[in-house]
């Protein structure tokens, strides 16, 4: 697969524009711009194009302000045909639709999960190999050798396509699920029938002692029982001797005087709720005409009066006030006139003593301090003359400028002075208009709430004599029902409870009598001959399907063995084709690393993966391990593999795939050597691939001759600020 191009509208933070990146290209470009730019989105943008996949979920696609019409399309080629990918996410015209074109032709396929398959199949590079292989990111990069040992399985199983022995695997493991379970339901089965067959020959030998035990069982059942009947008889003659209505009508009578005094102590409670406290409302009452005392004391009209006075002087004050903050608002800050004077002033100095140094020197450049001819020097004299006369002026329009704000200023302050000559002093009340106001409502409320307390007062004592005179009639009523009432002998629950309890018994005793009479009949019918016959008959068809049984177990054993050969030749185990493919391959991957290696560090490094790619590192023939290396240094191993990995990917698609991206890779921990190291091998690559390298650092300009520098604008869009 040849990467062609790329365009993206509306995806992350590109706006309803289309921006086109080209991917044809052999050679390096740099993607440069600050962080949070838009650099990485075009890769972004690919993966997602391609695999569907974002790592800011399915939505995070769409531009966070226009929020509508994501569309990426990516355009790559594979042999002589030319392909296209279009992905889009929330489209007003075209929803969340995946195409796909062959040339012109659309080629997508009635659901966008089979045209996916479609892409998947004719690109043939998994979205894991894209990641740790292809596209270098620095948030979807996973290091390989901080990676578990399955992880490192998966990435190679992806570049080396193994995808349709794994799909082959688990197809065979779904068409061996009914096997499985067909010899475990025919052992099941078998089981079942012995136990069946031993269950029924021991049940005829048990029923045989069974029905012997059962008769002397029944004997002592019935024994048992007469004895119990005995025993409730006698029960029933000791509780029928207590006459249960009449007490119960007692226990009634006796209730109801009890309901009647507690109902006497509720109306007495209530009664005296409702007695009124008159010693509080005549409390209320002194407390009232104290107040109407204190407020009579004060001469409300006459302050009333000074209150008018003071207002009118302080109101007289406030407009003087307000005048003098007027003409103070009126006054010029001059501070900045200073300022530029001496500025001026400054410039004035420096043009002439630059001016009299060209004069002094007319045949020699200011700058550069060669040789010029004079008419350069004069002329550049004469247009330093000319700002010299334009500062000039300026300095002497800034100077009359100060002149007269300061005129201004001291006829404004001597206003202000005579205004504050006109403010008068003046002597606030003890109380305020409203305080006075407040004061002679409240006392003629006190003087209301008066007469109101002497009438509730007169109103209590009439309410007071009529309670104590119900209450008077309740307390002798009430010691009339405590003279009568008789304490019951037995509780009423006691007494229902007891009367339940006989006509239990007696239903207990019949239910016995009855019980008697049923084992009679059951010890007559205790032995069944024909049960015996119909059992012997059920053993017999059992060991013929026991028969039978067994011999399909012995065919469907046969079939699930050679499932489970077929398995272990496309599983993961030591024996399989994937093993097998990986160990080939696992040679081919140490050369390369140890290939890359020496580019990264001085040190003789060396790397050898096992089958099973765990790794042993070696430094000048000792062994380490990688937790030893430094950040910068892991980072350079880290490089190297994804080198070989390129490489494999290369190798095993047959040098289809064109791209190799490094997406802010070079910015983690990599010092000048580091940095160097990757340069120099990318630029190699760059002569038959397509490299891009992403950083937010400016100064790998210099080092890169092509560069596309991206910005975001006022807005908050990205945009390709130029190409380079």
């Amino acid at each position: 697969m040849k990467l062609q191009y790329v365009k993206l509208k509306n995806f992350k933070s590109y706006p309803d524009q289309e921006t086109t990146v080209d991917l044809s290209f052999d050679g390096i470009k740099l993607l440069v711009g600050e962080n949070g730019d838009g650099k990485s989105t075009f890769f972004d943008a690919i993966i997602w194009a391609i695999y569907g996949k974002n790592k800011d979920g399915v939505d995070g696609v769409v531009n966070r302000k226009t929020k509508k019409d994501c569309k990426v399309e990516v355009g790559f080629k594979v042999g002589s045909s030319s392909y296209s990918i279009v992905r889009y996410r929330k489209h007003e015209t075209n929803g969340n639709k995946l195409l796909f074109f062959k040339g012109t032709k659309n080629i997508s396929q009635r659901t966008a999960g089979a045209t996916q398959e479609l892409i998947d199949g004719i690109i043939e590079i998994q979205y894991n190999t894209m990641i740790s292989s292809v596209v270098l990111s620095s948030e979807l990069y996973t290091s390989f050798l901080r990676s578990s040992r399955a992880d490192r399985l998966k990435t190679f199983e992806s570049i080396l396509s193994l995808k349709e022995i794994t799909l082959f695997y688990n197809k065979l493991k779904k068409l061996k699920e009914p096997i499985d379970e067909k010899v475990s339901k025919l052992n099941l089965d078998i089981d079942k029938t012995f136990v069946a067959i031993k269950s029924l020959s021991d049940n005829i030998d048990e029923y045989k002692d069974g029905v012997k035990k059962t008769l002397l069982a029944f004997k002592s059942e019935k024994e048992a029982l007469q004895g119990e009947v005995f025993q409730l008889t006698s029960k029933i003659s000791e509780y029928d001797s207590i006459d249960v209505d009449k007490e119960i009508n007692n226990n009634e009578a006796y209730d109801i005087i009890i309901k009647r005094i507690k109902e006497i102590d509720e109306l007495i409670l209530i009664d005296k709720g409702k007695l009124t406290d008159i010693n509080s409302l005549v409390a209320q009452l002194e407390d009232c005409e104290e107040q109407i005392d204190n407020y009579q004391r004060i001469d409300i009209q006459k302050e009333l009066i000074q209150n008018k006075e003071y207002s009118d002087i302080k109101a007289k004050n406030e407009k003087v006030n307000t005048a003098i903050v007027k003409l103070s608002a009126g006054i010029v800050l001059t501070g900045h006139l200073d300022k530029n004077i001496k500025a001026f002033q400054d410039k004035i100095w420096n043009l002439e003593k630059e001016i009299k140094n060209i004069q002094e020197h007319l045949d020699t450049c200011p700058t550069c301090g060669q040789e010029v001819e004079r008419e350069l020097t004069e002329k550049l004299v004469a247009d330093k003359n000319i700002v010299l006369d334009d500062v000039k002026v300026s300095l002497k329009k800034e100077k009359e400028t100060l002149e007269n704000d300061l005129i201004k200023n001291k006829e404004i302050d001597d206003a202000i002075k005579k205004l504050k000559g006109m403010v008068s002093e003046a002597i606030e009340p003890v109380h305020s208009v409203e305080i006075l106001h407040a004061m002679s409502g409240k006392l003629k409320d006190e003087k209301n709430r008066s007469l109101l307390l002497k009438k509730d007062i007169e109103n209590a004592e009439s309410n007071n004599k009529e309670i104590e005179t119900r209450l008077s009639a309740y307390r002798a009523e009430k010691k009339i029902n405590v003279d009568n009432k008789s304490e019951p002998e037995y509780h009423t629950m006691f007494l229902k409870d007891l009367r339940e309890k006989i006509v239990l018994l007696k239903d207990e005793a019949e239910e016995k009598r009855q019980n008697i009479l049923t084992i009679d009949v059951k010890a007559k019918s205790s032995y069944d001959k024909g049960y015996i016959d119909n059992t012997q008959v059920t053993i017999k068809e059992l060991k013929k399907t026991l028969t039978k049984t067994d011999k399909k177990l012995k065919k469907a054993t046969i079939e699930k063995k050679h499932y489970e050969a077929l398995l272990t030749i496309f599983s993961n185990k030591d024996s399989g084709f994937k093993k097998f493919f990986i160990n080939k391959m696992v040679s081919i991957f140490n050369d390369r690393v140890n290939f890359y290696l020496p580019f990264f560090f001085d040190d003789d490094v060396e790397v050898d993966f096992d089958k099973d790619l765990n790794e042993v590192i070696k430094i000048n023939k000792e062994e380490v391990t990688f937790a030893s290396f430094s950040s910068g240094q892991k980072t350079r191993f880290d490089i190297a593999i994804s080198f070989s990995l390129f490489f494999m990917v290369k190798m095993f698609f047959s040098s289809t795939i064109n791209l190799l991206v490094f997406d802010e890779i070079l910015d983690m921990n990599l010092d000048k050597k580091g940095f160097n190291s990757v340069y120099e091998i990318i630029e190699n690559l760059g002569d038959f691939n397509t490299v891009f390298v992403v950083s937010h650092q400016e100064f790998y300009k210099e080092k890169f001759n092509h560069h596309i520098h991206i910005k975001r604008n006022s807005k908050g869009f990205s945009y390709i600020y130029n190409e380079v």
